[in-house]
């Protein structure tokens, strides 16, 4: 008699727990496609092995589910997880090590394809063991061996599948970069959303001000990590955000996204939505450099360029916190951001106002700014006069776009000029611009009387300039005299005004470096002040000149005084080498003082103080002529024994000094 009749329930159980591994197999399979695919994972091609390795599950477990066709449903069972069983056991230390050092979502694919070789072997096992207590007879039937047959058509599919997988090369490159890509598109999309949802919410206050505040929100995906205050990164990209400063009441009224690769093998797309909410992306070849945001943000038409332009004033803006729309827009090296590199074929020249006009490929660009009251432009013009001969486009902070009469010229710098006011009207603007720079300079905003000494310099009156320069100067802000001629320690200011030209454009670093540098030259410049500063207002140079032959002169006729006074004039004008010569000399006529600077007639670790308490002498602070007084005393015999031995090798050498 057949064990089927000898152990029922035992032939019951088998294809019971056949089913169950089967089952089983199934979720592990589910677990391992619908995991979130990590990019640095080796991709084994999810829907390729879905249809080999889980499609084939599912007759199976029908067979299975209806009594009759129990049979054929434990061979084809049998057969069917037998291939997959041992298919997946090729690769079965790849999976162990996985689990063992892998990431984890690499440890979580891995596990879902060990449970599902586990369970396919359970499968196989009980699948054989019920399938041969079946009667030979029942065992042997057609539908059986079609059973068997499947399986092995089967098991020849799932061969050829893994040797042409293995035959093929692996880029790990590409698929990097494929996700990122799909990931960017997401990404810059939910960030939109975000925005929208709560600008929707948030009454009177419009989008977000910044992209810390929409991360705020709590509506973008968690993979958004914060960089700068305009951007956040995620997948190789990086998410920049910008939007228009609020208005008088606080409303935020656009915003633009752009999402870039952060290097060339991360992605190939930039991914962008424009300040009228219209979504584009630019793709370039595999290991070249993408677009900028600039260009994914002008598309093809008049239109769009006008409203990547737009963009441009929202990321110089943003660089600007609290100072509303920027003064300038383009620069040589692009926008403020990084955001709007452009192909620029000619700047405008001669004089200088804040704004700009450049001639692109695309045409004539002109940004024109409304003057800062206060600190703060509130608004701006922003033109654009297409090459193709079009009608001139012209928009502003309202995001409404007009068409202007057409100008009859062709789109250059100088035809666009030629249409434009003549030089009084120029002198008009300039004057409507410079009012409440000096209203509010007068009022007592020294930060503006610096601003509005820079307007004049822009504007061709370096005098004018001058003049703001010192008044904030002497008013007590130490940065606007490293601006001036008269009272930057120095003697040349160019580089000073060089970084705060740069520092208005929006690179907050020389904003820093100005404050730093006044910081650090803050007691030479107090000095300069207590005594009126050089007597010059344009340039320090000649005046130092003309001071250093006069005192070198006077030395040289053998005034130990005038010596030290040189070198001190030496060290001011950053010349050190040349100042501790000085001061040796002055040291070696007898001038105590002057020892006490000198390396080689102070070695000791005093000379630091002694540098610090002739600067608080020569400002009158505190007691510090005294206590230099003190110092001279206390170092004295020990500086007339260095000057002793130094005398005495010069009259042995036969030298003299």
């Amino acid at each position: 008699m057949n064990a089927s009749v000898e152990n029922p329930r035992e032939a019951t159980r088998l294809p019971i727990v056949a089913l169950a591994g089967l089952a089983a197999a199934v979720a592990f399979f589910a677990l391992f496609a619908t995991n979130d695919f990590d990019r640095r994972a080796i991709h084994w091609g999810r829907l390729q092995v879905f249809g080999l390795f889980v499609l084939p599950i599912l007759p199976a477990i029908a067979l299975l589910a209806v009594r009759r066709l129990r049979e054929a449903g434990i061979a084809y069972a049998a057969g069917i997880s037998t291939v997959a069983s041992l298919a997946l056991a090729l690769p079965a230390g790849l999976i162990l090590l996985f689990l063992a050092v892998a990431t984890p979502v690499q440890r979580v694919d891995a596990l879902a394809l060990f449970g599902y070789a586990v369970s396919m072997a359970v499968v196989a096992v009980s699948a054989w063991r019920a399938h041969f207590r079946v009667p030979g007879e029942r065992r042997q039937g057609k539908v059986a061996t079609l059973s068997l047959v499947a399986t092995a058509a089967y098991a020849v599919l799932v061969w050829g599948f893994f040797q042409a997988t293995m035959g093929q090369p692996y880029d790990r490159r590409a698929l990097i970069r494929e996700y990122n890509d799909r990931q960017a598109r997401k990404n810059v999309a939910a960030i939109a959303d975000c925005a929208r949802r709560q600008a929707g919410g948030g009454g009177e206050r419009g989008y977000p001000a910044t992209m810390a505040e929409l991360l705020a929100g709590g509506c973008l995906p968690k993979r958004l990590q914060a960089g700068q205050p305009m951007s956040a990164g995620a997948d190789g990209y990086a998410f920049y955000y910008f939007a228009d400063p609020p208005d008088a009441k606080g409303k935020v009224a656009r915003f633009a996204v752009c999402a870039r690769p952060g290097r060339e093998e991360d992605g190939t797309l930039t991914v962008s939505v424009d300040p009228a909410g219209g979504f584009n992306e630019m793709q370039a070849p595999l290991e070249k450099p993408t677009p900028s945001c600039f260009a994914a943000w002008a598309g093809k038409d008049d239109r769009a360029y006008l409203m990547a332009a737009t963009a441009c004033v929202l990321s110089g803006a943003a660089r600007l916190p609290g100072r509303g729309y920027p003064p300038t827009l383009f620069v040589e090296q692009g926008s403020h951001a990084g955001a709007c590199d452009f192909t620029m074929l000619e700047a405008a020249k001669g004089d200088r106002v804040p704004g700009d006009r450049v001639r692109t490929d695309r045409g004539v660009l002109e940004f024109r700014p409304q003057p800062e009251v206060a600190g703060v432009s509130r608004g701006y013009t922003l033109v654009f006069f297409p090459l193709g001969g079009g009608a001139p486009l012209e928009t502003d902070q309202s995001g409404a776009v007009r068409a202007l009469p057409p100008q009859g010229v062709a789109p250059t710098l100088e035809a666009v000029e030629a249409a434009r006011p003549r030089e009084e009207l120029k002198r008009a603007d300039a004057d409507a611009r410079r009012r409440p720079l000096v209203a509010a300079c007068e009022a007592g905003d020294l930060a503006v009387c610096e601003d509005l000494g820079q307007f004049e310099m822009d504007n061709q009156k370096p005098e004018e300039a001058d003049r703001w320069w010192d008044h904030a100067c002497e008013k007590g802000r130490l940065q606007s005299c490293l601006l001036s001629g008269r009272y930057n320690p120095t003697t040349d200011p160019r580089s000073a005004r060089s970084d705060k030209e740069r520092c208005i454009q929006g690179e907050p670093r020389y904003c820093q470096r100005l404050v730093d540098e006044a910081r650090l030259l803050q007691p030479r410049i107090e000095e300069l002040r207590s005594r009126g500063g050089f007597q010059t207002s344009r340039s320090a140079q000649p005046r130092v000149d003309e001071k250093r032959r006069e005192l070198r002169m006077l030395c040289d006729t053998g005034n130990a005084e005038l010596c030290e006074n040189l070198g001190d004039l030496q060290w001011d004008t950053q010349q050190h080498r040349d100042a501790l010569l000085w001061w040796d000399r002055a040291c070696e006529m007898g001038r105590w003082q002057a020892c006490l600077l000198s390396e080689s007639y102070n070695p000791g670790n005093d000379r630091e103080r002694a540098l610090a308490l002739r600067d608080q002498c020569r400002q009158r602070l505190g007691n510090g002529c005294r206590d230099l007084e003190a110092l001279v005393e206390k170092r004295r015999a020990d500086i007339e024994a260095i000057l002793r031995r130094s005398r005495s090798a010069d009259a042995r050498s036969g030298t003299g000094k």
